[in-house]
């Protein structure tokens, strides 16, 4: 269970903390490399069904799709897929070794790109599903129907005696017209206190919530106060005394909300 806290939020310039990502590649910068799919990798031409490639805009290897940026800069790659009509192909993979008995979070972002004449969103938008090891972890990911909408999502895993993890992305959604993807800036890191180091952040605000030691929290933001709009920041946090924060690096000075939901 969730349950919503207050916050304190401040505006400073100072130091925050980042786990280490395992992945390799997963702001797919470097291209199509170290990762796995059971799609075909198709560089010119993902106007079939079950293919991808690793571009700097949808439109590049599809002329009826949306053309934007990838999410890290809007200038960079990212993995776009047309989806397959069987939802146990596998658009993403990567194995990496972990630690036993300890938890880490799987996250992301992801858009859609599906795109009809005259309208500006997928006419089927996917929905799509995280495996660690051949067992889904957490809910399906509805993407957002507009195009070029990056959501952000994270999902939770206990390693308990496993020293690999595979992760895998598969589609829930199967349908011909639509159910196309774009993702990027992936991370896979342990939550556990020591795998945490500084590094130094400008122009940013200081959220702040009264904690409980070793529970996650997580936050997350929006600009407006509708309880459709609320995204994760970042992956859940474990809490390591009676108070948490988290810097959110800001682009502008436009207004955005924050909330902390407390895992029970």
């Amino acid at each position: 269970m969730k349950t919503t806290i207050a916050l304190l939020v401040t505006v400073a310039a100072l130091s925050t903390a980042q786990s280490q990502n395992l992945l390799v590649n997963g702001d797919f910068d470097i291209g199509n490399v170290g990762f796995a799919s059971t799609y075909i990798y198709s560089p010119n031409d993902t106007v079939p069904e079950r293919t991808y490639a690793v571009i700097s805009d949808p439109r590049v290897t599809h002329g009826g799709a949306a053309s934007f940026g990838d999410h890290t800069s809007g200038a960079g790659l990212m993995l776009v897929a047309n989806g397959s009509s069987d939802s146990s192909n596998v658009v993403w993979s990567q194995t990496v070794t972990v630690a036993t008995d300890r938890t880490y979070a799987f996250s992301g972002w992801g858009a859609t790109w599906g795109h009809l004449e005259g309208q500006d969103f997928d006419p089927a938008p996917p929905a799509m599903r995280i495996f660690i090891n051949g067992t889904q972890t957490g809910d399906a990911v509805q993407l957002i129907a507009k195009n070029g909408q990056w959501r952000s999502f994270t999902a939770l895993w206990d390693s308990q005696s496993s020293t690999l993890a595979t992760i895998e992305i598969r589609l829930a959604t199967t349908a011909f017209v639509g159910n196309d993807i774009a993702l990027d800036d992936f991370s896979f890191a342990s939550l556990s206190a020591e795998h945490y180091a500084p590094v130094s952040i400008y122009r940013s605000v200081d959220v702040d919530w009264p904690s409980i030691s070793n529970r996650f929290y997580q936050v997350q933001c929006a600009s407006s106060l509708a309880p459709s709009t609320w995204f994760n920041l970042g992956p859940p946090v474990l809490a390591t005394g009676t108070n948490g924060r988290i810097s959110d690096r800001l682009l502008s000075w436009d207004k955005k909300f924050y909330r902390v939901l407390i895992f029970e």
